[in-house]
């Protein structure tokens, strides 16, 4: 009967001991070889890519906060465009008049300056303002402008206008969605994060050609504040666009434009 017991008790403590080792002992690694067999290469075509969004945008109206909708949860945005500067001629009836500085607007909304004085017998009013004919950003083949400030009739109509495009400047901006830090001055020859945290950083570099983008660069220009911001000379804004909030809906963006001013340029959202 001792020895049964006794042989119960040695059946208990190994059978114990056993699991104890499953649970516990250490396994021994498997082979990994990289010769395309033991380990093999992911396919591109099995790995689902990140979402993302990018189009070709044109803005032309100052003031104006473009609303960028979205249906992901963005990190980062990057502009690569230009900004670029028209003078369009409107075709007016020759009883038109209007002086130099006047402000008008078009009937879907842009804004144009009168640069020269016109009076009766004219028939071209000289502008600064939008005549893309090839994008949005035009007044209409024929219409009515109506003033906003400044000396002239209460409204003008055109029969005609015609865009020529003055100046260009290529653009690349960048944006941080999320908690982020702006780098900052540590010794002459090192810089570290710091300052408090911002919501989103954003910065932006653009230089200055001519109407074709052949020539070469007029004026050069860095900022930490904007994803674009065209100034010359120094301190005058001509075009500018900030991001000014951002959600995993949508990302707003503030434009400010110069008479005669635009943006075009492909935004790309991930």
């Amino acid at each position: 009967m001792n020895n049964e017991a006794q042989i119960r008790q040695i059946v208990r403590e190994e059978i114990r001991r056993a699991g104890s080792a499953g649970r516990f002992s250490q396994n021994p690694t498997q082979r990994h070889i990289h010769n395309d067999i033991d380990s093999p290469k992911i396919s591109q075509q099995n790995i689902i890519p990140q979402v993302r969004a990018m189009g070709n945008i044109e803005m032309a109206t100052d003031g104006q906060t473009y609303t960028l909708g979205i249906t992901f949860n963005a990190i980062a945005v990057q502009l690569m465009g230009e900004a670029i500067k028209w003078e369009t001629d409107f075709t007016v009836d020759d009883t038109t008049t209007a002086s130099a500085g006047a402000v008008y607007q078009s009937s879907n909304g842009f804004i144009y300056q009168v640069r020269t004085n016109i009076a009766p017998t004219t028939t071209t009013m000289v502008t600064w303002g939008p005549g893309n004919s090839g994008g949005l950003a035009n007044p209409g083949s024929s219409g009515t402008l109506h003033k906003v400030s400044g000396s002239g009739d209460d409204t003008i109509n055109f029969s005609n206008y015609s865009g020529t495009l003055l100046s260009r400047a290529i653009c690349m901006g960048n944006a941080q969605l999320g908690p982020s830090y702006y780098f900052q001055p540590e010794t002459t020859s090192s810089v570290a994060t710091g300052g408090p945290v911002q919501k989103f950083i954003q910065s932006g570099v653009y230089f200055a050609t001519d109407e074709s983008g052949a020539t070469p660069a007029s004026h050069v220009l860095t900022t930490e504040e904007h994803i674009l911001s065209v100034e010359y000379p120094s301190n005058t804004i001509y075009a500018r666009a900030t991001i000014v909030n951002y959600s995993p809906n949508s990302i707003d963006i503030l434009v400010s434009l110069q008479y005669g001013w635009e943006i075009i340029g492909n935004w790309v959202i991930t």
